[in-house]
């Protein structure tokens, strides 16, 4: 990898089991130190449920990595309240909230309180245009799903 070469952001999903890892926030820091990851190039993802069970490392893991330019992704998120007390506490960066499972005046109400606080909204499972237009009415950040791009080879 060149020094130069603009590497897009990937997010990768972590596990229960790699919350739990007291020593995983310490592999990653040498590691995203040691290469060529520009600021903000790896993200993490985490269930919502995870992030509730494993408050405290989740805090402990964005504290630690945060600095080497790592962002975090809450997935899975409904717009509870409880959802909304645990965004109050661990600030992700963004938000993932699916389109197939929230009606589109409850996106819009989502998409309004998060951006209050900071954080962008990412929809996934955007299937349709019509649902795309509706995103683009509510001003949502990001959107993923067949209407945007068909999966694709690496």
């Amino acid at each position: 990898i060149k020094p130069d070469w603009a590497i897009p952001r990937n997010n990768v999903n972590l596990s229960e089991a790699t919350l739990a890892d007291p020593q995983f926030g310490q592999y990653v820091s040498k590691y995203v130190d040691d290469s060529y990851l520009s600021n903000g190039a790896l993200g993490f993802e985490i269930l919502l449920d995870d992030a509730i069970a494993h408050e405290a490392a989740l805090q402990k893991l964005m504290a630690e990595l945060r600095p080497h330019g790592c962002s975090f992704t809450l997935s899975g998120f409904d717009g509870s309240d409880v959802s909304f007390a645990v965004l109050k506490v661990l600030a992700p960066n963004f938000v993932k909230i699916s389109a197939a499972s929230v009606n589109p005046a409850k996106l819009a109400e989502i998409n309004r309180k998060c951006q209050a606080l900071g954080i962008k909204t990412i929809v996934e499972h955007v299937e349709s245009s019509q649902v795309l237009q509706h995103l683009r009415e509510s001003k949502i950040d990001f959107a993923q799903g067949f209407e945007i791009s068909p999966v694709q080879p690496l």
